[in-house]
Order: structure tokens, then C-alpha cells, then sequence
């Protein structure tokens, strides 16, 4: 169901059908309400005491305050990274870049490159060898890739993302914590006024 979420198969506002979810996907009501709660807990869904579960319709504020997280987590992991990491551990990152590069070239629609946009990031996180920074950042997970999946809607913006990370990464080789700093924090201030622009769109009906 998050991935039905995700995919907007149950877009924002819908309220979801219990009993056509139990059908479609072979199981019980029970299950299914365990699922709801979850997804409310993270944030997708909304208990309507009168409509029951609804999906959540997120508002430019809440991307903003998530970014705001976001933005202070990431830019201080990738300077501890920078400050520990083994050169194995940044040509991995280097290698993981090369490899979405090989992806957007047969396919920048690709799903698969979401995933391994994400994956870049946990990679910092973890090298930033701070489990509660780790930690807070994989408490705001669901609604990070929710984001993330929006943040790659319009053409071109695989390729632009990308570029993002290569000048992030840059900084990494270079051993620059500060401009890694500087580089992650500009690259999560364009993905948030693009995200802005998608919510907005939306909102509008445009």
C-alpha cells in the first residue's frame, strides 16, 4: 500500500477503500487496518473519524519542514564523512554515481533511479558513523522517498539531480568539508523549490 501510495495509485485526498484493498490484494480486513495504522503513524494517511483512512494531501509547508531537517542532517554527515571515510568508502559513493549515470543514459525515466538516488544519500548518512544523526534521518524515511518520488516529476530532472550529487561528490574527493557542506545544502534548496512548484501545480489543478 505505501508503494500504491508512492505511485499515486491512491492519490492524495482519496479515501481508502478497505474492502476493495482486501479484495484486490487477497486478505483480510485485519491486515489491512495493521497497514493503515502504520501508514498513519508515518504520515501517509489520516484517520477521518467520519470518512475513516484518508491519504494525506501534503502542503508546501511540510516539504519545507522536512527539507529543513533534511538540510541540517545531511549537510553535517557529509562533512563527518569527509572527515572519516576511507577511500574505500568514497570510490563506493563514486561508484554508485557511475552507475546511475549508465542508468539515465539508456532510460532518465527509469524508477530504479529513485531508489538509487536514495541509496546516495543513506550512503552519507552511514558514513557519517552518527547513529542518532542516522537515525533521525531513517525517522522521516517514508516521507523523504515520498518526496524524492515527486522531486524527479518533469523532464529532465534526473540528469539535473545528478549533476547535483557529481558537485557534491566533488567535494568529497577533494576532501572539502565545507563545500560539501555548501554543495548539499543547495542541492536539497533546489530539490525543495522544485518539490514546491509540483505541490503547488497540484493544489492549482493546473
Amino acid at each position: 500500500m505505501k508503494r500504491m501510495i508512492y505511485q499515486q495509485e491512491l492519490p492524495p485526498g482519496e479515501r481508502v477503500n478497505e474492502s476493495k484493498l482486501s479484495k484486490d490484494l487477497g486478505v483480510s480486513r485485519s491486515p489491512i487496518r495493521e497497514a493503515m495504522r502504520l501508514l498513519e503513524k508515518d504520515g501517509l494517511v489520516i484517520d477521518d473519524e467520519s470518512a475513516g483512512f484518508i491519504v494525506y494531501t501534503f502542503k508546501s509547508a511540510d516539504v519545507k519542514h522536512i527539507y529543513q531537517i533534511r538540510s541540517a542532517l545531511e549537510s553535517l554527515a557529509v562533512q563527518l564523512l569527509i572527515e572519516q571515510a576511507t577511500t574505500a568508502e568514497r570510490l563506493e559513493i563514486g561508484n554508485l554515481l557511475d552507475d546511475i549515470d549508465d542508468r539515465i543514459h539508456k532510460n532518465d525515466t527509469d524508477p530504479k533511479i529513485i531508489d538509487m538516488n536514495q541509496q546516495f544519500h543513506e550512503m552519507i548518512a552511514a558514513g557519517s558513523q552518527n547513529p542518532y544523526l542516522v537515525k533521525q534521518l531513517h525517522s522521516i524515511k517514508v516521507l523523504t522517498y515520498y518526496f524524492r518520488v515527486l522531486n524527479f516529476e518533469g523532464a529532465g530532472r534526473a540528469r539535473r539531480i545528478q549533476q547535483e550529487h557529481r558537485a557534491i561528490y566533488e567535494k568529497i574527493e577533494g576532501s572539502d568539508a565545507a563545500g560539501a557542506a555548501y554543495e548539499m545544502q543547495k542541492h536539497l534548496a533546489q530539490d525543495l523549490q522544485h518539490l514546491r512548484r509540483v505541490i503547488n501545480k497540484d493544489d492549482s489543478g493546473v
